[in-house]
């Protein structure tokens, strides 16, 4: 394994867990603004059953939503250097470019799938994060033609 990689991999996983912690703790604001309980803490209402009555029933998971709506620096981030990391995990795991060209392939199809969940929103903050996804689908796929093209598996025409 070579050095630059192994930089990179540590590099992406200081990023992610530091986009970890910015988004949790920005996204912590939900707890002071019941007026966006109902629009935000959609996972806390999804086990409750709809209602919530006090801050402390807010699961953390719904911090990130509320970060992503309203401050989507790092959620982005967040997002980005996960999908790095993983995505050099694979490269140094399927040791062929065919394989990872596959990986390419499925995850654009799984971004375009779940950018379809945020079509209709209306906060700024996840449009910003859809059009990611949708730079992120279009910029995998066209890497793995390149690689397939240059590998000879696309013919030449």
């Amino acid at each position: 394994m070579s050095f630059t990689i192994l930089l990179q991999i540590g590099v992406s996983l200081l990023v992610f867990l530091f986009s970890l912690l910015a988004a949790w703790y920005e996204g912590s604001e939900l707890l002071i603004n019941p007026g966006e309980w109902e629009y935000t803490a959609i996972f806390t209402q999804l086990l409750t059953g709809g209602r919530i009555e006090d801050a402390g029933e807010i699961l953390v998971i719904d911090h990130f939503v509320y970060a992503l709506k309203f401050r989507p620096l790092f959620p982005i981030l967040l997002y980005l250097s996960g999908l790095y990391f993983v995505s050099l995990l694979v490269y140094l795991l399927s040791k062929r470019t065919k394989a990872f060209c596959y990986y390419l392939f499925g995850a654009a199809a799984i971004n375009l799938a779940l950018s379809l969940l945020f079509i209709g929103s209306s906060t700024d903050g996840v449009r910003v994060f859809l059009n990611v996804m949708w730079l992120v689908t279009l910029t995998s796929s066209l890497l793995a033609a390149y690689l397939l093209r240059k590998t000879g598996v696309i013919a030449k025409g």
